[in-house]
C-alpha cells in the first residue's frame, strides 16, 4: 500500500490517502467538473464485525456533485469487496444512511472505476 498526502486545489486542503487506488481516485475527482467538493474520511459509522464486536467504520470519501447529489465512497480492489467485514461495513452504512440521510448513496469504487488499463495503474505507481 502506498500512503501519503494529496493536495487538493478544488478543496484547498490536504487529504491523506492510504492506497494507490485512493490516490488515483483523488486525482480523478479533482479533475472532474461534476464534483463540487469532497471530504476524505468524513465521519464514523458503528458496525458489528464478523466476530460480533462493535467497531467504527470510516468511509474513504464523501463527494458532493454539481447536481446536488451526495455519495459516500469506499475505494477498494474489487476482490476485497467480497470480504465479510467489508460487506458488513457496507450493510451497516447503507442502513445508517437510509435512517439519517436517505438521499445519500453508498458505493464501492474499484479498479474498473479508476483505471482504463493496467498501464494507467502502472503509471500511478511510478508517480508515487
Amino acid at each position: 500500500y502506498r500512503t501519503g498526502t494529496f493536495i487538493s486545489k478544488k478543496n484547498q486542503c490536504k487529504h491523506n490517502y492510504r492506497s494507490s487506488f485512493e490516490y488515483a481516485y483523488l486525482n480523478k475527482i479533482e479533475n472532474d467538473d461534476n464534483v463540487l467538493k469532497y471530504i476524505s474520511e468524513p465521519f464514523s459509522i458503528p458496525y458489528i464485525d464478523s466476530d460480533g464486536i462493535l467497531k467504527n467504520y470510516i468511509p474513504d470519501l464523501l463527494v458532493l456533485y454539481k447536481d446536488g447529489s451526495v455519495n459516500i465512497l469506499e475505494i477498494k480492489p474489487k476482490a476485497m469487496t467480497k470480504a465479510e467485514n467489508v460487506r458488513k461495513k457496507a450493510m451497516h452504512t447503507r442502513k445508517w444512511l437510509s435512517k439519517n440521510y436517505p438521499d445519500v448513496k453508498y458505493k464501492f469504487i474499484t479498479e474498473k472505476d479508476i483505471f482504463d488499463s493496467n498501464k494507467d495503474y502502472k503509471n500511478i505507481l511510478k508517480e508515487l
